[in-house]
């Protein structure tokens, strides 16, 4: 009799939480669908944004009439990405045929580029999801490379950790987002964002203080006397 009372009772708040949550008054959080984010670690990364930025740039710009030339403005942030990206974007779009101008006279379209850093509190590290590294996977690996780079058996292991290292980079709680824009006066005519993981402890290559205004000058004009 008491394991039956036991039983009912159990069941009785077992049947009011479902109860409960039948009627909860916010949303249920959910999680996204996996999804893959690039982490930037090195200035060819850089480069590898810039190249993809002006292949999108290049089609946008060619359907502008006028022919006119890209002007890239100087950033506002004075930090090692904002310098570095204006030379690559120079570079990758003259190599795909973008004329590029060093002056706003002539009424070019005007190209601006920021970055923005986000950190995050309270969430889990980049870990590989359950599957991912799966024996089968790591054993195809380790034969597909000990036989390129090593003929010592006592080496065998490095292509295992190599291929975590490639595949799983280390967590972080930071991402960098960079915006581009192209305007022709005031309209827009190409947008671009791109959001990337970065290392912790690299957040002033991307976030840095504003440059200065340039002093306000006065022309004066010299007259005869």
């Amino acid at each position: 009799m008491k394991k039956t009372a036991t039983a009912v009772a159990a069941a009785a708040l077992i049947s009011v939480g479902a109860a409960g949550c039948a009627q909860r008054q916010v949303p249920a959080a959910t999680a996204y669908p996996t999804s893959e984010q690039q982490k930037m670690q090195a200035s060819h990364h850089w480069d590898v944004l810039a190249e993809n930025l002006a292949a999108g740039i290049a089609g946008k710009v060619s359907a502008v009439p006028g022919n006119r030339p890209v002007y890239i403005a100087p950033s506002k942030q004075n930090t090692d990405f904002s310098q570095a990206l204006h030379g690559l974007l120079t570079s990758r779009l003259v190599e795909k045929g973008v004329a590029v101008t060093t002056s706003e006279a002539g009424n070019p379209l005007v190209l601006n580029y920021d970055s923005q850093v986000v950190s995050f509190r309270d969430r889990e590290g980049l870990h590989p999801l359950p599957g991912d590294f799966t024996l089968m996977k790591g054993i195809s690996y380790l034969i597909y490379r000990v036989g390129d780079l090593w003929t010592a058996p006592a080496w065998a292991i490095l292509p295992l950790s190599e291929y975590q290292e490639n595949y799983f980079p280390d967590g972080t709680n930071s991402e960098a987002i960079v915006n581009v824009t192209i305007n022709d006066g005031a309209k827009v005519v190409y947008s671009g964002s791109r959001m990337y993981y970065i290392n912790d402890g690299e957040k002033s290559h991307y976030s840095g203080a504003a440059l200065p205004f340039a002093p306000h000058t006065k022309n004066y004009k010299a007259v005869d006397q």
